[in-house]
C-alpha cells in the first residue's frame, strides 16, 4: 500500500487514462502530470503500483481483449512515468517497460500501436548511461532487441494484397474472358493506384512512427546506431506508393538529419531523397520533407559554411519553388528555410550558381499534374526575370518562354494568371528575346485581358504594360493594336444583355450565371456520381490531369461584354503614364465615362467599381490639365455609386476612395468648385459632404 496523501485521487486519475472518451483521457493525463510535478517520489510509487496491478490483471486474463482503452491507458501511464526518470536508470526497470510495450506494437488498435511506439521511444531516451555524453556506449536495447524487431516490422508491412491482387491470384473463371478489355483493366488499376496512395497501409505507418520515436529518444547518440541497412530501409519507405508512409518516412529522415546524426558519407544520398520529397504531389509529404531539409541544412547554417555544390544542385531548385507553393504551411516554412540559408550565401547567388538545374526543374514542374505546382513554377520563373542577373538567365530565356506559353493555355486560371505575369516580367528584363515572340505573346495577353476571372484581367493589364513599355519604341504598331482593343472593349457594355448569355445554355434560372450553372449541371449528372469510389475533399486533385482541382476547366466560360470592358479599364489605367500613348489615351476618356452609364445588367456595379478605383490613377497618368476637361463626365457615376450604397457597398467604398484621391490630386477646393459649377442638386447632395474642407 502506497502511503501518499493524494494516492486515491491519483489512482482515480490513472483509471481515467483508460476511459472510453478522449476528453476524459486527456483530462486525466493532465491530472497525472500535475501530481507528478507536485510530489514526484510518492507519485512515482503510486503510478508504479497501479501499473503492476493493471499488468497483472492483463496477464491473468481479467482484461477484455476488446477493451483497447485499458492497454492504451497502461502504456500512457508508462510514458508519463518514464518521462520523470533521470539517468542513470536501472536497465531492469527499462526492460520491464519495454517488454510490456513491444508486443503491443502489433495491436489491432491503431492508437495502442502509436502509444506503444512512444513508450519504446521513452525507454530509448533513458537507455543512455551518464558517461555516454563523454564517449561511453549507449543504445544497448536498440542493438540487441529493437533493431531486428523494427526492421522486420517495416519489411513485413511494406507490401500488401488488395482485392484486385486477390482476383489476379485466384484461379480463372471459365465464365470470364481470358483477358479483360484494356479499358476495364486500366480503370481497375487506376482505382487501385488511388487506393494505395490514400488508404491506410497495414501496420507500416505505426512501425515507422516507432522508429521515429526511437531516433528521437536516442537523439544525437543515434548516429552510432545508423548503418546502411537501416538507412536503405528508410529510403524504401520514401519511395512507397502510400502517401502516409512517405510522410512518416520523411519525419524519420528529419530526425536522422538533425545535427550530426547523419554520417557525412550519407549526406549526398539523403539529399537525393529530400529533393524527391520536396517535389511530392501531396502537400503533407512536402511538409515532412521540408522539415527534413531544414534539419539537414541547419548543419551548414550553424557552421556558417556553404553547402557542397552537389547538395546545392539537388536542394536549391525545389526549395525555391516551394516558397511559392499554394499550401500555406509548406510555403511559409520553406521561405523561412531559405532565409536561414541566405545568412550563409545570398539567395540570388545560390540561384545563379545553380541556374542550369533551377531552370530545368522549373520547366519540369510547369508540366506537373498538380495545378498548384504549375502555378508555383510560373511564379518562380517570373522571379528569375527580376531578381537574378539577366546575363545569367539570358541563355535560358527561350526554354523558359516555351514553358510559359504552354501554361498560358492551362485549364486552371491561377496558372494562366501566373504565366501571364511571368511573361510580363521577362518582357522587362529581356526585351530583345521578347520582341521575337511578340506575335505569339500579344494574342495570349489580350485573351487573358478578356478572361472571366477578375484577377486574371488585372494581371494581364499589368503584364501588357510591361510589354508595351519595353517594346513600344521598336514596335510602334503595338500601340495601335492596343488602342484599337481599348476602343472596342470600352464600347462592349452597350451590348450587354440584362441576364448572362453565357449561362443561357446551361440553366434556365436567371439567378445562376456561368460557373454556378455549369457546376449545378455537373453536380446533378448521375453518370458522374454512380458506382464511384468516394474520397475526402481535395484528396484526388493532386493525381488529376492538368486542370484538376478547384479551377477545373469544366467550369470555364467565355467572358461577357461587361467583363471585356472591365479588362480594358485596367489596361487603360496601366498605360496612361506612358508618354508615347498619353495623348491618344486621353481621347478614350469619354468612352470610359460612357461605359459607366450602361446599367441594364446586374453586374454594372462591378464595372463601376473598377472604373472608380482606377480613376485617380488614370487622372494622374493623363495629367491634371487634360483630365480636368473630362472631370464632369465622371461626377454622375460617383454620385450614382454613393446613392446606391445598399445595392453595392464595394462600389460606394470605391467612390469614396476615388473622391479622396481626386481631391489630393486636383486640390479639394478645385474639386468642390467643379461640383458646384454643375448646379446639380443631386451631385451637390451626394458628393459635397464627402469632400475634405
Amino acid at each position: 500500500e502506497v502511503d501518499h496523501p493524494q494516492s486515491a485521487s491519483l489512482t482515480a486519475s490513472l483509471d481515467g487514462l483508460c476511459a472510453g472518451t478522449k476528453l476524459e483521457r486527456d483530462r486525466s493525463e493532465t491530472a497525472v502530470q500535475s501530481a507528478l510535478a507536485t510530489d514526484l517520489s510518492s507519485a512515482l510509487a503510486t503510478v508504479a503500483a497501479w501499473l503492476d496491478t493493471k499488468w497483472q490483471a492483463a496477464d491473468s486474463g481479467q482484461l477484455e481483449p476488446e477493451a483497447w482503452e485499458q492497454r492504451f491507458g497502461c502504456l500512457r501511464a508508462s510514458c508519463l512515468l518514464l518521462q520523470q526518470l533521470r539517468p542513470p536508470v536501472s536497465p531492469e526497470l527499462l526492460r520491464r517497460h519495454l517488454d510490456r510495450a513491444l508486443p503491443l506494437l502489433s495491436d489491432p488498435e491503431f492508437r495502442v500501436r502509436v502509444v506503444a511506439g512512444e513508450c519504446v521511444g521513452e525507454v530509448c531516451r533513458r537507455d543512455q548511461p551518464a558517461e555516454a555524453a563523454g564517449g561511453g556506449d549507449s543504445g544497448g536495447f536498440f542493438v540487441e532487441l529493437l533493431r531486428p524487431l523494427i526492421l522486420a516490422g517495416i519489411r513485413d508491412n511494406l507490401e500488401r494484397m488488395t482485392a484486385g491482387d486477390a482476383r489476379d491470384a485466384s484461379p480463372s473463371d471459365s465464365s470470364r474472358p481470358d483477358s479483360p478489355s484494356p479499358m476495364m483493366s486500366a480503370e481497375r488499376h487506376d482505382k487501385e493506384a488511388i487506393f494505395h496512395d490514400t488508404a491506410g497501409w497495414k501496420n507500416l505507418e505505426t512501425w515507422m512512427r516507432c522508429l521515429l520515436c526511437v531516433v528521437d529518444g536516442y537523439g544525437s547518440g543515434f548516429a552510432r546506431l545508423l548503418d546502411d541497412e537501416l538507412l536503405e530501409l528508410v529510403f524504401s519507405t520514401l519511395r512507397h506508393t502510400n502517401r502516409f508512409v512517405r510522410e512518416t518516412g520523411f519525419q524519420v529522415l528529419a530526425a536522422v538529419s538533425r545535427g550530426d546524426a547523419a554520417p557525412t558519407a550519407c549526406r549526398g544520398r539523403i539529399a537525393e531523397q529530400l529533393a524527391t520529397g520536396l517535389s511530392d504531389n501531396w502537400s503533407q509529404v512536402r511538409m515532412a520533407a521540408s522539415l527534413a531539409a531544414r534539419n539537414f541544412l541547419l548543419k551548414y547554417v550553424d557552421e556558417r559554411s556553404k553547402p557542397p555544390p552537389e547538395i546545392q544542385r539537388l536542394l536549391v531548385p525545389p526549395l525555391c519553388l516551394n516558397r511559392y507553393y499554394m499550401a500555406e504551411g509548406v510555403r511559409l516554412f520553406n521561405q523561412e528555410t531559405w532565409r536561414l540559408l541566405a545568412t550563409v550565401v545570398e539567395g540570388p547567388r545560390l540561384v545563379s550558381d545553380n541556374i542550369d538545374q533551377v531552370v530545368k526543374f522549373y520547366v519540369e514542374q510547369s508540366r506537373a499534374n498538380n495545378h498548384a505546382v504549375r502555378e508555383a513554377a510560373c511564379a518562380c520563373i517570373a522571379e528569375l526575370g527580376y531578381k537574378v542577373d539577366p546575363a545569367v538567365v539570358q541563355p535560358h530565356v527561350p526554354q523558359l518562354y516555351s514553358a510559359l506559353l504552354v501554361c498560358f493555355d492551362d485549364d486552371s486560371w491561377p496558372v494562366r494568371d501566373a504565366a501571364c505575369i511571368a511573361c510580363g516580367r521577362f518582357a522587362t528584363a529581356h526585351p530583345a528575346e521578347t520582341a521575337g515572340m511578340l506575335d505569339r505573346l500579344l494574342p495570349l495577353f489580350t485573351a487573358n485581358l478578356r478572361d472571366s476571372v477578375p484577377s486574371v484581367r488585372q494581371g494581364a493589364a499589368a503584364s501588357l504594360r510591361c510589354l508595351v513599355a519595353s517594346l513600344l519604341p521598336s514596335n510602334p504598331g503595338l500601340g495601335d493594336a492596343l488602342l484599337s482593343e481599348l476602343s472596342a472593349g470600352l464600347s462592349q457594355p452597350a451590348s450587354q444583355p440584362e441576364s448572362s448569355s453565357a449561362a443561357s445554355g446551361l440553366a434556365s434560372e436567371p439567378a445562376l450565371f456561368g460557373v454556378a450553372a455549369a457546376k449545378r449541371i455537373r453536380d446533378n449528372d448521375e453518370a458522374l456520381h454512380t458506382d464511384r469510389t468516394m474520397y475526402s475533399c481535395g484528396s484526388l486533385a493532386p493525381k488529376m490531369s492538368p486542370g484538376g482541382g478547384c479551377s477545373n476547366h469544366n467550369f470555364r466560360r467565355p467572358a461577357e461584354p461587361w467583363e471585356i470592358a472591365d479588362g480594358c479599364v485596367h489596361l487603360l489605367a496601366e498605360l496612361c503614364d506612358l508618354p508615347e500613348l498619353r495623348p491618344r489615351l486621353a481621347d478614350l476618356l469619354p468612352l470610359l465615362a460612357k461605359a459607366t452609364t450602361y446599367r441594364q445588367f446586374a453586374h454594372h456595379f462591378a464595372l463601376l467599381e473598377s472604373v472608380l478605383r482606377r480613376l485617380p490613377q488614370v487622372a494622374s497618368g493623363i495629367g491634371k490639365p487634360v483630365f480636368k476637361r473630362h472631370l464632369e463626365a465622371f461626377l454622375e457615376p460617383l454620385a450614382y455609386a454613393l446613392e446606391h450604397r445598399q445595392d453595392s457597398q464595394l462600389a460606394a467604398a470605391a467612390a469614396e476612395d476615388c473622391l479622396a484621391g481626386l481631391a489630393r490630386l486636383l486640390g479639394p477646393g478645385i474639386l468642390r468648385g467643379r461640383i458646384e459649377q454643375t448646379r446639380d442638386p443631386r451631385l451637390l447632395d451626394a458628393l459635397s459632404p464627402l469632400l475634405p474642407p
